[in-house]
């Protein structure tokens, strides 16, 4: 073997070792980002949202939003909710705060009472959140809905992923 080669080789290996040492920020895990499926909360029935932390850590401030779906294919209701929250806690174990509005599209009769309408309610929720490690989101609580002449009071349930 020559010696320039020797030489390259050695280069190499000591710059293998050294990112080895020191692994990208890439390859770091990133949690402060997840999708969840929601039941009940601030989207009436079922909503798909998005949610992202401020700093990319479990905890802290963030904002979510997300797109619900509520009634029959003849009546249906589109809503879409945008919320800041907060979590408090570490490792697994998440208290969760949030408040914002849901519009409500106008194509059906969310209010019971007999009129195609629509517009914003206002939420807000508490509850408990666990997020596994390995991305798992577990999420329970309860929050008010409301809007002018409307209160309601939805306990939630979701499910879904942290990246």
């Amino acid at each position: 073997m020559s010696y320039n080669f020797c030489l390259k080789m050695g280069f190499f290996l000591c710059i293998l070792i050294v990112w080895m040492q020191h692994p990208a920020e890439s390859q770091t895990p990133k949690r402060g980002q997840a999708v969840y499926f929601n039941l009940g909360g601030s989207a009436p029935l079922v909503a798909v949202n998005y949610d992202r932390r401020i700093h990319k850590k479990n905890n802290g401030a963030g904002f979510s939003i997300g797109g619900g779906y509520y009634g029959g294919l003849s009546t249906p209701v589109i809503s879409i909710p945008v919320s800041i929250n907060y979590l408090a806690g570490h490792r697994y174990h998440f208290a969760e705060v949030a408040t914002g509005a849901t519009w409500i599209s106008e194509r059906g009769d969310f209010w019971d009472d007999g009129k195609q309408n629509g517009g914003v309610l206002w939420h807000a929720t508490a509850g408990y959140r666990f997020q596994h490690k390995k991305g798992l989101i577990a999420r329970i609580g309860a929050g008010p809905l409301f809007a002018k002449d409307y209160y309601s009071f939805w306990l939630y349930l979701g499910v879904g992923v942290a990246f």
